[in-house]
């Protein structure tokens, strides 16, 4: 069962899809992914598609996209969890496929190969088509686009051209200039390290601009009609200090620039955090295992060489994948606002560097090369399966047949691949991915699974509320924890009501959620309240090891209530 043997690409991708597949299932996830859910939904209902509402307000936050193609399988599939995700799925096989391309076209296909196993494998990959947001489609959109792009400098062919600037038009409506920016870097980066700089001057690229602009119009007249003309509009932006209001708002200057170059270069100081410029060296340890400490290696060693060989004028370098992943890696660690997700489209590119790595590391390097490799990749296998047999075992115990036979068989063909087979090669390329399927095994089928139906709130308000025939034009919301997963599961919309409005309301014979901390004060003003039903729950997105221990977690733990006023 070799690396490029058939079987084993068939073994691979039968549990990868089987693993992804479970992961359509799992519930969304409060907030972003629950808030795109709801608002592609509110879309689906009302026929908007190029005026964005959330809750029948105004919405400028996000582009378009993720709400187009999650209303339009809504349209075919109905509103489900999976019909919501798998837009992001395609976008990420779309990705997968580019990646093999663009390793195919810069090497060979046996580079192409690997980085695409590499791409398919990384826990980014398992995490965002988890909690989908926007990045699958950029990446997959921003992938595909450096493929047609290349293909267009090998061929001379317009179709490449024109699908490869559609698809810069696609990622940009997908999370906005970043999916020019990356595109432009990687491509820039090539023709310099080429050096044939008349090219970075053609004027076909003009044209290719035209034909993004062309995909961008329908985006833009939205924008243009839902804000640029009503300039006396009031429009709430949400901020890291909370909700803002702001009149004279421009949609396509918020979409072109503010959203995502006025973050690096200070003018938007609505999002600011105070991570510094290392933030990212650990997000990516993380969310590229089991490949990463590889990866390290790689694209240092990729940069020392691209520096020697322009201190040496050596012609012909590839730069793509170095651009492509280095410099927007840079621009958003400028950034002054960052999320772990912001670096994921630079994926494709990381994953072609340590693909080249390897293969070059086991055809051309000494021997103490190929074993440091061996080591560096043997504790990272290790650390994934165990870390498999934790999440089942002790953090949620389960006795599934089902689980535990996937996890078993997993860890023993990756032990296979890393003790028993002599090959190299195999030891860190084979037993490094089937070390992640069985990780994520238990990540998509059980963990994730289990954290997302136990501690949130949302879907199990909607199931009783249905369950016990309660109206819905008579529950009231206090608390914004779990309101977009309320509303994307009772396909409706839910307002807001804070504590402090409630205290002035006539509440009689109304249901309301509340927190636990709400509570008290509620029935202060309510004597007669009946605590109808109680709810644990936790931020799902903020693990930690106090929480993932069983011991230590009760103390993390809050409630919320539904509650009926007599």
């Amino acid at each position: 069962m070799g690396l490029f043997n058939r079987w084993s690409l068939n073994v691979i991708f039968v549990f990868a899809c089987i693993i992804y597949i479970f992961g359509l299932t799992i519930d969304v996830i409060e907030i972003d992914s629950a808030q795109y859910a709801s608002n592609s939904g509110e879309m689906y209902r009302t026929g908007s598609y190029l005026e964005v509402y959330q809750n029948g307000v105004d919405y400028l936050d996000k582009p378009p996209l993720i709400f187009w193609t999650a209303s339009w399988m809504y349209e075919i599939f109905g509103v489900h969890n999976w019909s919501f995700k798998l837009s992001s799925l395609l976008f990420s096989i779309l990705g997968i496929m580019a990646t093999y391309k663009i390793g195919y076209l810069l090497y060979n296909k046996r580079i192409g190969f690997v980085a695409a196993l590499i791409l398919l494998t990384c826990q980014a990959y398992f995490i965002y088509n988890n909690d989908v947001r926007t990045d699958a489609q950029l990446t997959g959109a921003v992938s595909f686009a450096v493929w047609q792009l290349i293909a267009y400098l090998y061929t001379k062919k317009w179709l490449n051209l024109v699908l490869g600037f559609i698809a810069i038009g696609v990622a940009m409506l997908a999370k906005g200039p970043i999916g020019i920016m990356v595109p432009a870097l990687a491509m820039g980066s090539y023709l310099i390290g080429k050096q044939q700089y008349k090219k970075l001057f053609n004027w076909h690229w003009l044209v290719g601009i035209g034909v993004t602009a062309l995909v961008l119009l329908p985006m833009s007249i939205g924008l243009y009609t839902q804000f640029d003309a009503q300039p006396e509009k009031e429009v709430i932006f949400p901020t890291a200090k909370g909700p803002v209001i702001r009149d004279h708002v421009s949609g396509l200057k918020f979409f072109y620039w503010d959203q995502s170059f006025g973050r690096i270069t200070g003018e938007n100081s609505d999002w600011s955090d105070n991570s510094g410029f290392d933030f990212f060296f650990g997000i990516f340890a993380y969310s590229f295992m089991p490949w990463s400490l590889i990866a390290y290696w790689a694209i240092v060693w990729r940069i020392f060489n691209a520096a020697r060989d322009f201190a040496l004028k050596r012609k012909k370098q590839e730069w793509l994948t170095l651009g492509g992943f280095v410099l927007p890696f840079i621009a958003f660690s400028l950034s002054k606002f960052k999320l772990d997700h912001y670096i994921y489209v630079t994926y494709p590119f990381a994953a072609i560097i340590t693909a080249e790595f390897i293969l070059r590391v086991i055809e051309e390097k000494p021997k103490w090369w190929v074993n440091t490799l061996v080591a560096m990749q043997s504790l990272a296998i290790i650390v994934a399966v165990t870390f498999a047999y934790i999440l089942a075992s002790w953090v949620f115990p389960t006795s599934n047949i089902f689980i535990w036979s996937g996890l078993i068989i997993l860890s023993i063909l990756t032990f296979y691949f890393l003790i028993v087979d002599s090959d190299k090669l195999h030891k860190i390329i084979l037993a490094s991915v089937f070390a992640a399927l069985t990780f994520n095994w238990v990540f998509n089928l059980h963990f994730y699974n289990h954290l997302s139906s136990e501690y949130q709130n949302g879907k199990k308000l909607v199931t009783y509320i249905e369950e016990e025939s309660i109206p819905k034009d008579e529950l009231l919301i206090s608390t914004m924890s779990y309101v977009y997963q309320i509303n994307f599961y009772a396909k409706s919309n839910f307002w807001v009501h804070p504590i402090e409005d409630l205290e002035s309301m006539d509440l009689n014979g109304k249901w309301v959620f509340v927190k636990d901390d709400e509570l008290e004060t509620l029935m202060k003003k309510n004597p007669s309240l009946e605590i109808v039903k109680s709810f644990t729950k936790y931020p799902i997105t903020r693990l930690s090891t106090t929480f993932l221990n069983p011991n230590t977690r009760a103390g993390l733990l809050t409630t919320n209530y539904l509650v009926y006023i007599k």
